[in-house]
């Protein structure tokens, strides 16, 4: 789950950088602006109880995958907007959805936790979610450059529906669900940090002071957080 809600922040945060040029230009004051790019948000505030219930009674993952197809909607319904009004209950339609994704995607990361690790898990939840809107702006903004302003709701959409669809084969409800996640990236993790210590001391034997601090202890430490992270995916 943390895999699916970074692929998703990250999306967001390209359509999102977008969105705010693009209402930008169609705002007659900045007003207006802030009330457009609240709207998301506002919806989302409201249908997030409602959606908790839901997700009870129609399944975590079933809710996670369905909010991922709307939003997937929501960015191809984006492309096509040219007024306030189309603006408008696209956003509604955005915030909606954005609220099946996040309250079921957190509730399903917490029950399909192993017991008595639940916010080790949800701590690696909320971590992935933020490295997607540190990492989306920037692949926004290049989109915007290269492509033009609509293109950034186009890559939106597109990315939502893979997430939908890994949501679908990868994600499993229940206890201890969460143990089976990425098993091969954790495994990478592990092995990369083994390699470069190997090198490390390969280098250190060969007499290369330089290379050894250098080049070896930099991508080290590297390859030491990544399989240290991905123990929380």
């Amino acid at each position: 789950m943390s895999g699916i809600i970074f692929i998703y922040t990250f999306a967001t945060s390209i359509m999102q950088y977008n969105l705010s040029i693009f209402t930008g230009a169609m705002a007659q004051s900045y007003t207006l602006f802030g009330i457009i790019m609240g709207l998301p948000w506002l919806f989302s505030l409201l249908t997030d109880i409602p959606v908790g219930a839901l997700a009870d009674r129609f399944g975590y993952k079933k809710t996670v995958a369905l909010g991922l197809f709307g939003l997937s909607f929501s960015g191809f319904l984006l492309y096509g907007v040219s007024n306030f009004i189309q603006l408008f209950w696209v956003l509604v339609v955005f915030g909606v959805f954005e609220g099946l994704l996040t309250v079921a995607g957190l509730a399903l990361v917490i029950l399909s936790s192993p017991s008595g690790k639940e916010n080790q898990f949800v701590g690696g939840y909320t971590t992935a979610s933020s490295l997607g809107y540190v990492v989306g702006p920037f692949v926004g903004g290049l989109a915007v450059a290269w492509f033009g302003n609509g293109i950034p709701f186009l890559m939106f959409g597109v990315i939502c529906l893979f997430a939908a669809f890994v949501a679908i084969i990868l994600l499993k409800d229940g206890r201890g669900a969460q143990q089976s996640f990425f098993p091969l990236l954790r495994m990478f993790g592990k092995r990369t940090e083994y390699i470069f210590r190997k090198l490390r001391s390969s280098f250190r034997s060969a007499g290369n002071p330089f290379s050894s601090d250098v080049s070896c202890f930099l991508p080290a430490c590297g390859a030491s957080l990544f399989g240290r992270w991905s123990l929380f995916l």
